[in-house]
């Protein structure tokens, strides 16, 4: 599948959804995939930023 380097502006969010319409079973599931890791790296990113806010909350009490 080849994507446009647009492909995350929101002027082509109906050019996707259009396309998603079109994909097969299998390539929704693959994107699915790809957002659930990029979901699991911001969770754990912010679960460390607040960590580290908490630490230093603590710490200055």
């Amino acid at each position: 599948m080849n994507y446009d380097p647009n492909f995350l502006k929101l002027g082509n969010f109906f050019q996707f959804s259009k396309t998603v319409k079109k994909l097969k079973l299998g390539d929704i599931i693959f994107i699915d995939i790809r957002v659930y890791i990029l979901l699991l790296i911001l969770y754990i990113c912010v679960g460390l930023l607040l960590n580290k806010n908490n630490n230093a909350i603590e710490s200055n009490l």
